[in-house]
């Protein structure tokens, strides 16, 4: 049954539209300052903004931007009528109640989300991001923090303080060799949470 699913979401996965990124990324094509320019039918002509995203302290810059996860005119967007921008070596923080939006946000600056209208542009083609749902890979504990890392006894040591992971090995008589089980069966939510924590991010980056 295992490999008949397996099989299955790569069939799911081989005949899935291509996704096409709807954001502009002038940087990658041109160190001068670029334009910010419609690309869909609806979206107002009246702006003239300029935008140096190359050298400027912007990286990303949305505009009239309204989007959702669902081509049907029955559902409205998730996000509405958005305008702002994003500084570089700023920290910006997304807040709000559960379901507002947030997570659609971020699919938004990674050019993830099927429906889109406005203007979305970065200055990245690829960012690191780290998702809700927690990557559990069969194996130990130790695996899946490790991921493809070598070992570095001192750096693994840090990363288990860091993530408060040393009480978590304390319950289990087998500590960091405890095998996690299937998508992580044997750990609770926040323990697969802190496991994969330092082995995501990294994942994300290196693709």
């Amino acid at each position: 049954m295992i490999v008949v699913n397996c099989f299955k979401r790569i069939q799911e996965h081989l005949l899935a539209a291509e996704r096409h990124d709807y954001r502009q990324v002038p940087f990658l094509e041109s160190n001068k300052p670029v334009s910010l320019v419609k690309w869909n039918s609806d979206w107002s002509s009246s702006s003239n903004e300029k935008f140096d995203l190359g050298n400027g302290p912007l990286c990303a810059v949305v505009r009239d931007v309204s989007a959702g996860w669902n081509s049907s005119t029955k559902q409205e967007p998730v996000l509405k009528e958005l305008n702002f921008d994003i500084r570089r070596g700023k920290t910006t923080m997304v807040i709000g109640p559960v379901g507002c939006g947030k997570s659609t946000l971020l699919k938004l600056l990674l050019g993830e989300l099927p429906e889109v209208s406005g203007s979305v542009m970065t200055t990245y083609a690829q960012a690191a991001y780290c998702s809700q749902s927690p990557w559990i890979t069969f194996g130990t504990i130790q695996q899946n923090i490790l991921g493809v890392s070598m070992m570095d006894r001192s750096w693994y040591n840090t990363v288990i303080q860091a993530c408060a992971l040393q009480p978590d090995l304390q319950e289990f008589a087998e500590g960091d060799q405890t095998t996690v089980g299937t998508r992580g069966a044997r750990l609770s939510g926040g323990q697969q949470m802190r496991v994969v924590s330092p082995y995501q991010p990294r994942v994300a980056c290196e693709r």
